[in-house]
């Protein structure tokens, strides 16, 4: 998961440097977005906020409309940048999902040995607190493997 994380805020980064170097490659042309902005005037660092913004709301499909493309280059770059959010959100649910289902697996896994263990404890007429030891080992076994 910090991998997934490490990996958007170096794709979000990427993204922004090339969304401000798209306005800076067209020499600032009246149609792109620095421009239409009135952003020429910002410090470095300040240009960069807003890039990074443009590049979140963007990949996150919030998107507000407030930074606009208007020139095709901008335009390919916009398309991409959705592109990469859509696979990373796929990738994420993907991964969330199998978790959840291998979780349920270990606790359906659990519920039947504790079960099968019931039916022997019984035939053998097995001492309770037996029964409670061996259903206790059971579980904290299964808490010790989801916890790596």
């Amino acid at each position: 998961m910090s991998k997934l994380i490490a990996l958007m805020i170096f794709l979000i980064h990427v993204f922004s440097c090339v969304w401000f170097y798209t306005s800076k490659a067209n020499a600032f042309y009246p149609g792109t977005w620095v421009f239409n902005r009135g952003m020429l005037d910002m410090t470095p660092f300040e240009q960069y906020i807003v890039s990074v913004y443009w590049a979140c709301q963007t990949v996150t499909t919030v998107g507000y409309g407030d930074i606009c493309s208007s020139i095709f280059a901008e335009f390919y770059v916009v398309i991409i940048w959705m592109l990469v959010g859509t696979f990373q959100y796929a990738f994420t649910v993907g991964n969330m999902t199998g978790i959840i289902a291998s979780a349920d697996d270990k606790a359906a896994g659990l519920q039947k040995k504790i079960q099968v263990l019931e039916v022997y404890a019984k035939r053998i007429e097995m001492p309770t607190l037996t029964f409670m030891r061996i259903t206790r080992f059971l579980e904290n076994d299964i808490e010790d493997l989801n916890s790596l």
